[in-house]
């Protein structure tokens, strides 16, 4: 038996458990700090570009002009930076968490809790995630174009929610296979008061 170097709980390693999965799960969460962070580069982007539709609009107005599909394109671009944005800010531990039950609990009580609770998360995600590519491929299929001065094919606005909601699924399933595997995740997404936080902010 050996003690994981965040948890209060032991852990067999017996037959290679945890070090069977180790290895993939910290290749996994490796592989995934670039996406991440490239979601997040994104989201802000696409901030900045709401910003600057705003104020392209309100140039125009002054001069008694009107920039096209100015409004939805804004809108586009903050659905965009909403989701690109989820990935980062979970990888990240910002989002915003109930630990009311969590803090009360310790050793393999406080695991077991993560653990389901990661579950959960994974499968809502991946419900949300798999009919967000449903949506996107129907929008395709039936050449669906948005309503506006400016028409675009639907799917393509769509792409940027699907794009978002992947990469969180993926960041999701990289957390649950930790948690599952260490007991602990090895970003700051479950325990940002703890020493791992401190690993992810310099990822």
């Amino acid at each position: 038996m050996t003690r994981s170097a965040n948890s209060d709980y032991d852990f067999d390693t017996v037959n290679g458990w945890p070090g069977r999965f180790g290895d993939l799960a910290n290749l996994f969460d490796r592989a995934l700090t670039p996406v991440c962070r490239l979601s997040g580069g994104l989201a802000a982007v696409f901030l900045c570009l709401i910003a600057v539709f705003v104020l392209l609009q309100i140039g125009a107005r002054l001069i008694g002009h009107v920039v096209p599909s100015a409004d939805e394109f804004a809108g586009f671009c903050l659905s965009a930076s909403t989701f690109l944005g989820l990935a980062y800010g979970f990888n990240r531990g910002v989002h915003i968490r109930v630990t009311l039950l969590r803090d009360r609990l310790d050793g393999p009580y406080r695991v077991w809790l993560d653990r389901v609770a990661v579950s959960v998360a994974l499968m809502v995600v991946a419900y949300l995630t798999y009919f967000a590519w449903v949506m996107v491929i129907e929008s395709f299929v039936f050449g669906d174009m948005t309503d506006g001065l400016v028409p675009l094919p639907l799917w393509l606005a769509q792409t940027r929610i699907v794009a978002g909601l992947s990469v969180l699924c993926l960041v999701v399933a990289s957390t649950c296979l930790q948690v599952w595997t260490f007991g602990h995740a090895n970003g700051a997404s479950l325990d940002a008061a703890s020493p791992i936080a401190g690993a992810g902010d310099d990822r």
